[in-house]
């Protein structure tokens, strides 16, 4: 049984992830255009692709109820990226040519290493570090994924007591 992350426990990496979808979507989608044409379904489903990886960051990773749960580090994060993907999302819904489509996938590029480079200059939060301890430990044998998914549940609620 595959273990699922609640939206809103892991922003600054999901950020990173989406980010990182969105920009090979849309360098997959400049190759095929230089080729096929900008309306080619390929690459509008691509384009599409991306649209819907930022919308799902935004509207359900991002939601308040999620929003509020967060750690304080993570909530900072947030209210500094989510404009920034607002943008793309923006700039995305205004592709017209080729050239709109290569200003896109590098600004796309762009963010995604900038996100990188701030998750790995920045400490985890607690929560990802007890999942990363917790997965060392289903690693070695120690126990399994689904004593490991309620240990965090466990710990998740002693740290909110």
């Amino acid at each position: 049984k595959p273990i699922v992350a609640k939206a809103g426990t892991g922003c600054r990496s999901c950020t990173a992830d989406h980010l990182a979808t969105c920009a090979g979507s849309l360098a997959e989608a400049l190759g095929f255009a230089r080729g096929d044409g900008i309306q080619s379904t390929e690459v509008q489903e691509r384009i599409a692709l991306c649209a819907e990886e930022l919308n799902i960051w935004e509207r359900r990773d991002a939601t308040p109820k999620s929003f509020v749960e967060l750690p304080e580090q993570d909530k900072d994060f947030l209210r500094r990226w989510l404009p920034k993907g607002r943008g793309l999302r923006h700039q995305l819904n205004d592709i017209q040519t080729i050239e709109d489509l290569e200003k896109t996938a590098a600004h796309a590029q762009r963010l995604h290493l900038e996100a990188r480079k701030e998750l790995q200059s920045t400490p985890n939060s607690p929560f990802l570090d007890e999942v990363q301890r917790q997965a060392k430990r289903v690693k070695v044998g120690e126990l399994t994924k689904e004593q490991a998914v309620r240990e965090i549940e466990e710990w998740q609620k002693s740290v909110k007591a």
